[in-house]
């Protein structure tokens, strides 16, 4: 059987738990537009107009950090949602943009701790299951790779990406039958 690649599932614009003024807000909102519309050179100068008037505003820093990442620059995307979860660490899907940015670093440790942050909060999270699960694959950890990819499945069980990689999992583990049925499903 033909190696199946590994698909990664990214969500990265995150919810709001702002506790900055009405200006400030206001602005974030206007930036993280430009953002979602795909304006990103606009989006960057916004959130960086945000942060030189308030360099610890989470939600600035998470998403400038998510917009890093976007663009392909994974080290300076981490280290924005780094700074952020520093300040508040109570978002699951902040866990869960840092494991995607550590995951493109290769930092797999790090980012199978990043998506376990993620599911303390938020336990049924199933792109963070997924891409658990793809972390563990990577690890060569099959059998903990497909456990989580179930888990995800269970969640969403429509989910195309996770049955794709639980039958990458399956094939690793020469349960060839069982990850056609899982590919042939997706």
């Amino acid at each position: 059987m033909a190696k199946t690649p590994v698909r990664n599932v990214a969500k990265p614009i995150g919810r709001s738990t702002s506790t900055q003024g009405p200006p400030l807000q206001s602005s974030l909102q206007q930036a993280a537009a430009l953002h979602q519309v795909g304006q990103l050179s606009q989006a960057e100068a916004a959130y960086a107009v945000i942060l030189a008037q308030a360099p610890a505003h989470p939600e600035a820093l998470h998403l400038m950090g998510v917009l890093q990442c976007q663009r392909g620059n994974y080290e300076r995307g981490a280290e924005f949602i780094s700074q952020a979860i520093a300040l508040n660490g109570r978002c699951a899907q902040w866990h869960y943009n840092l494991g995607l940015a550590l995951q493109h670093l290769k930092r797999f440790e790090n980012a199978l701790a990043s998506f376990d942050r993620a599911l303390h909060l938020e336990r049924r999270y199933a792109e963070a299951l997924n891409n658990r699960g793809v972390v563990l694959l990577n690890l060569k950890r099959h059998q903990d790779a497909l456990i989580s990819f179930d888990r995800a499945l269970k969640v969403k069980p429509t989910f195309v990406e996770a049955l794709v990689n639980r039958g990458t999992a399956l094939n690793a583990l020469h349960r060839y039958e069982d990850a056609l049925t899982s590919l042939n499903k997706a």
